[in-house]
């Protein structure tokens, strides 16, 4: 009987290991995967603004990909490290700074 209780434990103990080293995995940020969608949409809004045809749209998905790199906390691209404040971060954040551009 005291070797089913502690095979019980062992295994209870398991268990909950292994859930949590499930949620810490889902809960991972994917940092390669965001900063290649911040390189791709500011390469394309990059390239049509020095041409002309950039878009509001193209604009807010830059900023979208650069606030989510920040927020994530990803190495390299804290507040600190794009020498930004929050209230261009914020900016960036609500569109604003992109309808600067795109009136």
């Amino acid at each position: 009987m005291k070797d089913i209780i502690s095979l019980l434990t062992l295994l209870s103990l398991l268990f909950f290991i292994g859930c949590e080293d499930d949620d810490d995995a889902a809960e991972a940020v994917d940092c390669v995967g965001l900063a290649n969608t911040y390189t791709t949409s500011m390469e394309t809004f990059s390239a049509g603004f020095m041409d002309g045809t950039a878009t509001l749209e193209e604009c807010q998905a830059s900023m979208d990909a650069m606030v989510a790199l920040v927020e994530s906390g990803c190495e390299g691209f804290s507040l600190q490290d794009l020498e930004l404040t929050q209230a261009q971060l914020d900016s960036a954040k609500d569109g604003s700074s992109c309808e600067l551009m795109f009136p």
